[in-house]
């Protein structure tokens, strides 16, 4: 008997007759559904992975171990897509928005701004926010009187800071200065 014939199937865990719609698909079977109905299996996943915590997880360490490759490869390919950046961008959001979140961004932010590229993305972010936010405090002092940033991106203003001017260590930029030959633009 295939599904599209059936208005009624009877699951033994439940012990109740149950619309074809409350059943999964299995092209094993004969009549082209599971044998349990949807409720029923629910409620035996979650009593399996309640049981078997440590065993699932070491399996799943196991297969990235033996995997890893692979995987970071399809995450990586999945990523590139638009779905997939968004859905990273999403979950990083839901992920920042805990204690934990905001915690561990506190500490990475603390220990890469110690950094000479964290430093100089630093300050090229901030020059970048008084030149183009209307709604920063400098904006007036910055382009509201024609003053812009030169530099297209973070890498270029380091490589410029680096190979250009000299400087190597924290210690130098302490005293870096951002000056204008012309003071209106």
């Amino acid at each position: 008997m295939i599904a599209a014939e059936l208005t009624t199937k009877y699951c033994p865990k439940c012990g109740t007759d149950l619309s074809v719609d409350e059943f999964s698909k299995d092209q094993s079977t004969g009549d082209g559904l599971q044998a349990q109905c949807k409720r029923c299996r629910i409620q035996y996943r979650k009593e399996y992975h309640a049981n078997n915590q440590d065993k699932i997880r070491q399996q799943t360490k196991e297969y990235y171990r033996a995997n890893r490759e692979k995987l970071s490869q399809r995450v990586k390919e999945y990523r590139g897509t638009v779905k997939g950046r968004e859905t990273h961008r999403r979950a990083m959001k839901k992920y920042q928005a805990t204690d934990r979140g905001r915690e561990v961004r506190r500490q990475y932010m603390k220990e890469y701004v110690a950094t000479l590229k964290g430093c100089l993305g630093e300050m090229f972010n901030n020059m970048k926010r008084r030149c183009d936010d209307p709604g920063h405090r400098s904006y007036k002092y910055y382009s509201g009187r024609g003053i812009r940033v030169k530099f297209e991106s973070v890498d270029e203003f380091g490589n410029h800071v680096i190979d250009d001017l000299g400087i190597t260590s924290m210690e130098q930029i302490k005293g870096l200065q951002i000056h204008r030959k012309d003071n209106d633009g």
